[in-house]
């Protein structure tokens, strides 16, 4: 997120970003307006990912402020969190599936009239290659096995919310479509942030301070760098190729290659399926707007 904002940033755009806090958002700023030479704009908001009701407060924030700016050109959907120890949200939803998938599908949901009225407009969602590595039953559409701390396994849980993206993605993109809106998934492969922060963690439980360290520098040799990993999310979201070939509904990975998913995230019933459920989750089927 950080290195596709500067990127934008230095490429003159006006870039919105989200942090958890506002000291947060101000250190990014800052370091952000320090490592370009650009001339963009760039603003912080502060947003709350695991909790349905600040996501939806958020939204009706964000949404007076981009009435403002009068437009909304691409929306990226990428923040998330990985391999984190068995936890319910406040909403009583497994805390991967609720940062990762059902914040998303609340934000572009609230902002789809901006994006059509700004349209051409894209949104791109972040998936991973871990979309592969996932439950049983692809996502689990059955909050008692969603929320299962017995058959809890993070890895799986966690590809279980990537999976939901791309399948939130290929939804999404044949509903609007029609609006001139494009929308593609993502896997920006492995790439050397804090995302390995709770792997990094259990590294250091299992084996210690060693284990922690062989983890690091491993990961340090064959992650991508930001620097490289950013232009996969790049090409959805600026290239002049998707409108002129009309290119959504797709997935790419590293650097900018359309790539095969697996058969579930082709399964359409489950695209259907896991929309209906998500809204059922979503405060009896209502996203707030203004």
């Amino acid at each position: 997120g950080f290195e596709t904002a500067r990127v934008l940033f230095g490429k003159n755009a006006h870039v919105i970003i989200t942090c958890r806090s506002k000291t947060k958002c101000e250190d990014t700023i800052n370091k952000i307006s320090k490592s370009s030479e650009g001339k963009g704009q760039i603003e912080g908001t502060v947003l709350e990912l695991s909790s349905i009701r600040k996501v939806q407060q958020w939204v009706q924030e964000i949404r007076v402020r981009l009435l403002e700016l009068k437009r909304l050109d691409v929306l990226i959907l990428s923040a998330g969190v990985m391999d984190v120890p068995f936890t319910l949200t406040e909403d009583q939803i497994e805390y991967h599936f609720a940062v990762n998938h059902v914040s998303h599908f609340i934000i572009a949901n609230g902002l789809l009239d901006i994006l059509e009225s700004s349209s051409p407009s894209r949104i791109v969602i972040v998936s991973s290659v871990n979309h592969l590595l996932t439950t049983r039953e692809g996502v689990y559409l059955d909050i008692n096995k969603l929320n299962n701390e017995d058959s809890y396994l993070r890895q799986f849980w966690y590809g279980q919310s990537k999976l939901a993206n791309l399948l939130f993605s290929n939804e999404l993109s044949k509903r609007v479509i029609n609006k001139n809106i494009f929308v593609n998934a993502i896997n920006p492969g492995a790439v050397n942030t804090n995302l390995y922060r709770h792997v990094y963690d259990l590294m250091q439980y299992i084996g210690g301070d060693w284990l922690e360290i062989l983890c690091k520098t491993f990961f340090k040799i064959v992650m991508w760098e930001p620097s490289r990993a950013v232009l996969t999310i790049l090409f959805p979201a600026t290239s002049p190729l998707i409108e002129k070939e009309k290119i959504y509904g797709r997935y790419f990975t590293p650097i900018a290659r359309e790539f095969y998913t697996s058969s579930w995230g082709n399964d359409e019933d489950l695209q259907r399926n896991l929309w209906s459920f998500t809204e059922s989750l979503v405060n009896k089927n209502v996203i707030t707007k203004d």
